[in-house]
C-alpha cells in the first residue's frame, strides 16, 4: 500500500511520544511561572530537564519540518501548473522536474545532518552545530552506539544520491540521461526555443512531432514519482528505528540531569 500524508508514521514510536508528553507537560501554565514575559524569550525559566528535552525536541521537529518538505515535492513534480505561462519562460516540464529533484537530493542530505545534530543533543556531547560532523561526533561516542550505526545505514541506503549532492552543491552538476534524450532526441529543445520567436520547420514538426516528447515527459515523471515514492519509504522506515534507538540514552541523560 503506498503511504499517504496520514499514515508515514516515524514518529509513532515510545521515543517520540515520550518527547511530546514531556513538552506537552511543560508547556501547561507556563505564562503562571516567575519571570514569564508575554512575547519573551522565557528559557531561562525552564528547569534543567526541561531546557534538555525542549531542544531534543525542536531538532526532532527539524527532521519532521523536512519530511513534510519531501512530501511536498511530490505534489510539485505530480502537477505541472500554468503549462503556458512556464513554457512562455522557457521553463519545461522537464526542467520543472530537474528543480524540485534537485531539492529532494538536498533535503535527503540535510536529514542526514540533523540525525547528527540530535546525536549531539540527546547524548548531550555539547558540539557546535556547525562542528557536528561525522569526525567530531566519532571523537566523542563510540561508532557502536545503536544510532550511529543508523546514521551510517542511512548514509550507505542514500550514497549514490548524497555523492550526486555534493556535486551538484559544489560543481553545479546534474546529469540526467532521460532527460536529454528527451531534450534532444525528440525535439524539445527545438520546441523550446520556438517559444523565443524561433520558426521550426513544418517538415521537422511531422518526422518528430511535440507528442512524442509530451509522452516521454510524461513516463519522465512517472519515474520520478517512483523514486520520490521510495525515497519517502525508506526515509520513514529509516528515521523510526533511529529514534527508537535514541530512547534509552535520552531516558538516561534525563535521570543524571534530574540528580
Amino acid at each position: 500500500m503506498k503511504k499517504t500524508a496520514n499514515n508515514y508514521d516515524f514518529l509513532l514510536n515510545p521515543f517520540s511520544i515520550k518527547l511530546l508528553h514531556l513538552f506537552s507537560e511543560s508547556t501547561k501554565n507556563f505564562e503562571k511561572r516567575n519571570g514569564y514575559i508575554l512575547g519573551g524569550n522565557n528559557y531561562e525559566i525552564l528547569s534543567s530537564q526541561e531546557k534538555y528535552f525542549s531542544n531534543v525536541f525542536r531538532i526532532q521537529n527539524d527532521i519532521s519540518h523536512i519530511f513534510e518538505q519531501l512530501r511536498h515535492i511530490r505534489i510539485y513534480v505530480r502537477r505541472y501548473p500554468l503549462k503556458e505561462y512556464y513554457m512562455n519562460q522557457g521553463i519545461t516540464q522537464l526542467d520543472y522536474i530537474q528543480y524540485h529533484i534537485e531539492a529532494l537530493i538536498h533535503k535527503i542530505h540535510t536529514i542526514q545532518e540533523i540525525m547528527k545534530l540530535l546525536i549531539n543533543e540527546v547524548y548531550k556531547l555539547e558540539l557546535l552545530p556547525q562542528d557536528c560532523s561525522w569526525k567530531n561526533l566519532t571523537k566523542k561516542i563510540s561508532i557502536t552506539e545503536e544510532p550511529m550505526t543508523l546514521i551510517t545505514r542511512y548514509a550507505d541506503i542514500f550514497a549514490n544520491i548524497i555523492r550526486v549532492r555534493h556535486l551538484n552543491s559544489h560543481r553545479g552538476y546534474y546529469k540526467d540521461t532521460d532527460k536529454e534524450k528527451i531534450e534532444l532526441n525528440y525535439g524539445l529543445t527545438l520546441y523550446k526555443v520556438e517559444q523565443d520567436g524561433y520558426s521550426l520547420d513544418e517538415e521537422f514538426k511531422k518526422m518528430i512531432p511535440l507528442k512524442y516528447a509530451e509522452y516521454f515527459m510524461k513516463q519522465h515523471k512517472k519515474e520520478k514519482l517512483k523514486l520520490i515514492d521510495e525515497v519517502l519509504m525508506l526515509i520513514n522506515d529509516s528515521l523510526k528505528k533511529f529514534l527508537i534507538s535514541l530512547e534509552s540514552p535520552f531516558d538516561s541523560k534525563l535521570k543524571e540531569i534530574k540528580a
